[in-house]
């Protein structure tokens, strides 16, 4: 494999890593505004933020290559 094949392999786990953190963050998301106690909704949207940021940063990181 050469190092060009490489850097396809390594930008398609990206996305894909990325896509699927950013789906995981919309049920988190979501819970935020079902949550009934106010800590409640700074976690979960905290942590929804969070995994949107990583996971669009893995999406940008793969799209560039």
């Amino acid at each position: 494999m050469n190092d060009r094949e490489q850097h396809g392999r390594d930008a398609m786990v990206a996305r894909a890593l990325g896509a699927f953190l950013c789906l995981m963050a919309l049920p988190v998301v979501a819970g935020t505004f079902f949550a009934t106690l106010p800590v409640d909704r700074w976690i979960n949207a905290v942590a929804g933020l969070i995994l949107l940021g990583i996971g669009g940063g893995f999406l940008a990181r793969g799209s560039r290559r």
